[in-house]
């Protein structure tokens, strides 16, 4: 793997090829509880229109699609610490809100890396990150900011993200992803406990677990970082991600 015949290009610099390479490799990277985000499905096409310098792709020496980070410029003026606990959502919102008030962004925000499954566990996400923070230098932003989404907590979804974040295999952070930004000197800052947000009616939680659902309380849906609360005499069921906030300075 040599960083020499790579390249990274912007949204507007993508051939009709490559975006729909972009497109497919979002469509197969999270699971289905995450893709009927109304956060994601309302705001997604202002963060591309407006921030296409923003979103950045790694290429290939074929040409080809091996990755990519989507991020957005905000402003922000409070401590680390003091970062909300709607992670996620809130970083699509604000970063929107702070673009049609003008205010001057000082802070880059991540939203998503994803590697396409061909060039997976070949360490290309190291590279999308080492070039996100220097995105971050060339635009004299402060901070780098993510809620990251941890790569296996699906797989333990009875587990509080607090067990989970310390959780460790043979002295090492457990998680690929926590452990990949730590390798790469980021700060866990602190978990957001309420990240994503998806609700909807019985019928839409139904067809997502593609079961009937008979009786209230916490159920277990694939793909998704903690139980959901069902309840049926309302006719409503809601999640809320957890995801951990971590820094690049």
């Amino acid at each position: 793997m040599s960083s020499q015949r790579l390249k990274y290009l912007n949204l507007t610099e993508l051939s009709d090829v490559q975006v729909q390479q972009y497109r497919d490799a979002v469509s197969v990277a999270f699971p289905k509880i995450i893709q009927s985000s109304k956060v994601i499905k309302n705001n997604w096409g202002y963060i591309e229109d407006h921030f296409p310098k923003h979103q950045l792709y790694l290429i290939g020496a074929d040409d080809n699609l091996i990755g990519f980070m989507n991020t957005v410029p905000i402003h922000y003026d409070q401590s680390l610490d003091q970062l909300p606990n709607e992670g996620w959502d809130w970083l699509v919102h604000k970063s929107i809100s702070d673009h049609k008030l003008n205010k001057a962004p000082n802070t880059l925000g991540g939203l998503q890396v994803i590697i396409t499954k061909k060039n997976q566990r070949k360490g290309y996400s190291k590279f999308l990150i080492a070039e996100a923070k220097n995105m971050m230098q060339k635009n004299g932003y402060e901070k780098f900011v993510i809620p990251i989404r941890p790569t296996l907590k699906q797989n333990y979804p009875d587990m509080s993200m607090v067990d989970y974040l310390h959780l460790k295999n043979e002295n090492k952070i457990y998680d690929p992803w926590i452990r990949t930004h730590v390798d790469s000197n980021a700060k866990v800052i602190s978990i957001c406990h309420k990240s994503m947000n998806i609700k909807g009616d019985i019928k839409f939680w139904e067809n997502l677990m593609n079961q009937k659902i008979k009786h209230s309380g916490y159920h277990q849906v694939s793909g998704a970082l903690n139980p959901v609360y069902i309840h049926l005499d309302s006719n409503k069921g809601e999640y809320y991600e957890e995801n951990i906030w971590i820094a690049y300075e």
